[in-house]
């Protein structure tokens, strides 16, 4: 096969695994853009809301990734519950808002075990 056709293949199948990617990675129109692979966090895993201009977690943290989220998204059960969702996957504990007006929080996780740190103090 001509080293053309060769590189063609290889660039149609790079599109379709990002593309499957792409896919996976997102839900209800939530997006995901993890910078670790972490495990993912059961289903009933609490996951915390900060916003930085009310408060921010004492707990140490560090930040995994973000989500991105439709506009609004706060105000609805339903993408709050999918954005909640997707930063289990992405193996986080909270996301951290800008403001109540974020679509794309940090997605975080706390560095210390919930026996020694709660993060809501």
């Amino acid at each position: 096969m001509p080293s053309g056709d060769v590189e063609l293949m290889h660039r149609i199948w790079m599109l379709i695994l990002l593309l499957t990617a792409g896919i996976a990675c997102s839900n209800r129109g939530v997006e995901t853009h993890p910078v670790t692979q972490l495990p993912p966090l059961p289903d009933d895993a609490p996951i915390y809301l900060f916003v930085r201009a009310e408060e921010l977690p004492e707990c140490p943290w560090e930040t995994i990734g973000s989500v991105r989220a439709e506009p609004g998204w706060l105000d609805r059960q339903d993408e709050r519950d999918a954005v909640s969702a997707a930063v289990r996957r992405m193996g986080g504990q909270a996301v951290l808002l800008e403001s109540r007006d974020d679509v794309e929080p940090r997605v975080i996780r706390f560095l210390s075990p919930y026996s020694f740190c709660d993060p809501r103090k």
